[in-house]
C-alpha cells in the first residue's frame, strides 16, 4: 500500500517527537500520586493532632521541585552531547536516564532515594525540551514544521493525560500498587520510545555539518518519501547550506548567545518559554493539581486532576493545524485573552466565598478554561517560537540556555508554591491571582518581543530578525518576503560564500509542493 507525502513525514515527525510523550507520562503520574493516602503514608509524616500522615509543605516542594536539579543539568548537557552525538543519541540517552530514574523511585526504600530518582529522571525532561522540538524543526518540511513542533506538545500533554488515567485508576487500590503502577508506566514508555528512535536518522543539518552533504540529501528524501534528485530535496539542501553559511555547527561556542544580533534571538527565547511556563500558572495547576483541588475543599481531587490534563490533551490538538494556518502571534493573542479573563474568574470567585461549594466549582472551571486557552493557544504558539527563532547553528545551545533558564524560575516556582496556597501563607484558592498577574505579562511580552515565523524558512528568519524589524511588524515582513518568493512556488536563494564548484551561487527551484 501507498502512502502519501505527507502521511509518511508526519509518521517520522511523530516518532522523532515521542520523548516528549515520555516527558508527560512523568508530569501527570506525579500530580496525581502526592494525593494518595497510600503514598502520603509512606514518604508522609506523622500528625499526632490529626492522627494521620501528611505531606507537609517542606516533603511536598522537594518531592515536586528536585526533578528540575536534573533538568537543569540536562539543559547544559543536552547541547554538548547534541554536538558529538547528535540530536538522535542524545534523545535516546535521556530516556534511559528517564527509566534509570524511574527505577529508582520505583523501588525506593525512603524519601531520599526517591528525590534522588526525581532528580536523574529530570534529564530527560530538559531533553525532550530541548532536543525534540530541535530535533523535528530540522527534519520537517517548512509547510509541517510548526505542526511537527506543535506535535511535540501534543504528545507531551498526550503522555500527561494518559498517565492521569493510569494514576486515577490505580488510586482505587489500598497498597502500594497505587503508585508503583504509575511508575512502572514511566519505565515501560521510556524503553519504547528508546528503541522507536534507533529507527530515526540523525538530522540533515548534524549531517551537513560535519560535510556529510549526500548522507542529509538521503536523509531528506527518506523523510519526505522522494527521489534524491527531486526539487523539493535540492531545495532543502541549499536551505541548509544558507543556514550554516561558512560555519559548522561544531565552531559555535555559548559565548555566541550573546553577541550581537544572537542576543535579542537568545533571551526572546528565554522570555517566552519562562513567560509561557513559568508565570501562566500551567505548570502549577498540572504539578499540584490534585493538592490545590484538595486544599480549595473538593472531596474527589483525581478526577480534577485527570480533568485538567484532558482538556489539556484535546485542547491541543486542533492547534496542530491552527498553529500554521492563522500564525503564532495571534494565537498567542487569543491564549493570553482567555488566561487572563479566566484566571480573574477564578480567583474571584475563591475570594467571594471560600467555603462555598458554588465558589468551587467556579474556581475548577476558571482553573479548567485558563487551562483551555494555554493548550490550545499559548504553548502550541510559544513550543514554535521557541524552535524557531534561534540560528540553526546555535538552536540547541538557545534552547538550551533557554530551558536551564526556565528550569530556575520553575523550581523556585515549585519550591515557594505549597507554602503559599497551604501552610504557612494558606492562600488556597487565592493563589489565582498570582497567576492572573503572570498572565498580564506574558501577554505584553507577546505584543511586543514576538515574532511571526509561520511559513518562512531557516534563513529567511535569520534574514528577519537581522533587518531590525519589530515583532510588532514581522507578520507583514513575512507576507512580504513570501509574496516575493511566489507564494512558496518558486524560492530564489542568494547564496553566499559557497563553494562553485559544488553550488552555484542563485539557485531557483520551481514546483515545489507539499503534497503529490
Amino acid at each position: 500500500m501507498a502512502f502519501s507525502r505527507s502521511a509518511v513525514q508526519i509518521f517520522y515527525i511523530f516518532l522523532g517527537a515521542l520523548a516528549c510523550f515520555v516527558y508527560g507520562i512523568d508530569y501527570g503520574y506525579l500530580s496525581g500520586v502526592l494525593s494518595e493516602p497510600v503514598f502520603i503514608q509512606r514518604y508522609g509524616t506523622w500528625n499526632s493532632a490529626t492522627e494521620s500522615y501528611e505531606l507537609k509543605s517542606d516533603r511536598l516542594s522537594l518531592l515536586s521541585s528536585t526533578i528540575y536539579v536534573g533538568s537543569f543539568a540536562g539543559a547544559l548537557i543536552s547541547p554538548i552531547l547534541a554536538k558529538s552525538w547528535g540530536k538522535k543519541r542524545s534523545l535516546i540517552f535521556g530516556c534511559l536516564s528517564f527509566a534509570f530514574g524511574s527505577a529508582l523511585q520505583l523501588g525506593a526504600v525512603n524519601i531520599n532515594m526517591f528525590i534522588a530518582g526525581r532528580a536523574i529522571s529530570g534529564l530527560l525532561i530538559s531533553f525532550a525540551n530541548v532536543l525534540g522540538p530541535a530535533y523535528v524543526n530540522e527534519i520537517a518540511p517548512i509547510h509541517l514544521r510548526g505542526t511537527g513542533v506543535v506535535m511535540c506538545l501534543q504528545l507531551l500533554t498526550l503522555g500527561n493525560f494518559t498517565s492521569s488515567m493510569v494514576t486515577l485508576g490505580a488510586a482505587q487500590r489500598t497498597d502500594r500498587l497505587a503508585y508503583q503502577v504509575p511508575i512502572a508506566l514511566c519505565i515501560m514508555v521510556s524503553g519504547v520510545c528508546a528503541v522507536a528512535l534507533l529507527l530515526m536518522p540523525q538530522t540533515p543539518i548534524h549531517l551537513a555539518a560535519r560535510g556529510r552533504w549526500e548522507d542529509a540529501r538521503r536523509v531528506i528524501a527518506r523523510i519526505w518519501h522522494m527521489a534524491a534528485d527531486e526539487p523539493e530535496v535540492e531545495q532543502e539542501i541549499i536551505c541548509i547550506r544558507e543556514s550554516l553559511g561558512n560555519h559548522q555547527s561544531d565552531d559555535s561556542k555559548w559565548i555566541e548567545l550573546f553577541q550581537q544580533q544572537n542576543l535579542r534571538r537568545t533571551i526572546y527565547s528565554a522570555a517566552n518559554i519562562i513567560l509561557m511556563n513559568a508565570f501562566t500558572g500551567i505548570n502549577f495547576y498540572l504539578t499540584y493539581g490534585s493538592v490545590f483541588a484538595a486544599q480549595a475543599g473538593f472531596s474527589s481531587p483525581w478526577g480534577v486532576t485527570a480533568l485538567l490534563a484532558g482538556v489539556n490533551c484535546f485542547t491541543t490538538t486542533p492547534a496542530l493545524w491552527m498553529v500554521e494556518r492563522f500564525g503564532r502571534r495571534p494565537l498567542k493573542f487569543v491564549g493570553g485573552a482567555g488566561s487572563v479573563i479566566f484566571s480573574l474568574m477564578a480567583a474571584l470567585a475563591y475570594s467571594a466565598s471560600p467555603d462555598g461549594p458554588t465558589s468551587h466549582r467556579l474556581l475548577i472551571a476558571g482553573v479548567t478554561l485558563s487551562v483551555f486557552f494555554f493548550a490550545g493557544f499559548i504553548g502550541p504558539a510559544g513550543w514554535a517560537y521557541t524552535a524557531e527563532i534561534p540560528t540553526a547553528r546555535l538552536r540547541a545551545k538557545t534552547i538550551g540556555f533557554a530551558n536551564a533558564s526556565y528550569v530556575v524560575f520553575v523550581w523556585a516556582f515549585g519550591y515557594a508554591s505549597p507554602y503559599l496556597f497551604q501552610d504557612p501563607v494558606n492562600l488556597k484558592g487565592a493563589f489565582c491571582y498570582i497567576w492572573l498577574g503572570g498572565n498580564v505579562l506574558c501577554s505584553i511580552f507577546d505584543y511586543f518581543c514576538l515574532y511571526e515565523t509561520v511559513g518562512l524558512a531557516h534563513h529567511e528568519i535569520d534574514q528577519m530578525m537581522a533587518s531590525g524589524v519589530s515583532a510588532r511588524r514581522s507578520a507583514q515582513w513575512g507576507r512580504d518576503k513570501k509574496a516575493s518568493r511566489g507564494d512558496s512556488t518558486e524560492l530564489r536563494l542568494e547564496v553566499e560564500g559557497l563553494d562553485e564548484e559544488k553550488m552555484p551561487a542563485t539557485v531557483v527551484v520551481s514546483t515545489y509542493t507539499k503534497d503529490p
